[in-house]
């Protein structure tokens, strides 16, 4: 019954989406709880791309194959999965997927090729893996930076079964302030094109910078809360002073 309703809303055609809201109501609605078992729920559903955060999903045991090749679903997934125990093959081929993922993963046991050629997924995974004996090919075919990598990879490779060797990798590290202005410019000119570059400013590792003084002064467009050294905060916004006049030192 629900994988026959969320058939009627696979669909891009306007008067079909309209009739599937008048039999079931929005999707994000429904109350799914007598259902324990979300496996292939939605798979080759190509056209689906509705909200499903409402769902109460705490007596779900098998997420296997959920969203595979799910080719246009991209909408966040805060679902209760404190009873899962796979997540094999869940996103697999979820060509447009590319959502934060804070699931709870202490019961999962499989994750083998959970985001395997999601091509566009590009988000750190940090789960509860003391559990999973099989992460196999789990992110192969992804869009991982390698900043995102590298995170990943302190958070999972504690595991047995991580099978990535990502520790050469590393976030963006300018090696002086002219590098990292350079990065906050770019930034403030096309922040989506300067995360191809440098990745989120979030995860910069600016320890070769010691001089923050109105370091960001000017980025009119700029709107990103870095968690670098929170001493040298006070003098990121402050104005650059007149030529002619000495800096005043940085506030205490």
């Amino acid at each position: 019954e629900l994988g026959d309703a969320l058939a009627a809303w696979n669909t891009v055609d306007n008067a079909s989406l309209a009739a599937a809201a008048a039999t079931y109501g929005a999707v994000g609605g429904w109350v799914v709880t007598a259902v324990t078992n979300f496996d292939s729920l939605l798979m080759d559903m190509s056209s689906f791309n509705e909200d499903m955060s409402g769902w109460a999903t705490g007596g779900i045991t098998d997420m296997t194959r959920m969203l595979r090749n799910a080719a246009s679903f991209n909408q966040p997934v805060p679902f209760d999965t404190g009873s899962v125990t796979t997540m094999s093959f869940m996103f697999r081929e979820a060509a447009a997927f590319n959502q934060p993922l804070s699931l709870t993963t202490s019961s999962v046991t499989n994750m083998n090729s959970m985001l395997r050629n999601a091509i566009v997924f590009n988000q750190i995974l940090a789960f509860d893996v003391g559990s999973v004996t099989d992460m196999s090919e789990m992110l192969d075919g992804t869009a991982l930076s390698d900043c995102n990598k590298a995170l990943t990879h302190a958070s999972l490779s504690a595991s047995t079964a991580w099978p990535h060797d990502w520790s050469s990798l590393a976030c963006w590290t300018p090696a002086d302030r002219a590098e990292l202005m350079a990065a906050l410019v770019a930034w403030d000119a096309n922040a989506t094109a300067a995360a191809a570059t440098y990745d989120h400013p979030e995860h910069w590792v600016v320890t070769a910078v010691t001089d923050f003084w109105t370091l960001l002064s000017g980025l009119a467009s700029f709107n990103q809360a870095p968690a670098w050294d929170p001493s040298s905060v006070p003098s990121l916004l402050l104005p650059v002073p007149p030529a002619d006049s000495a800096a005043p030192p940085p506030p205490s």
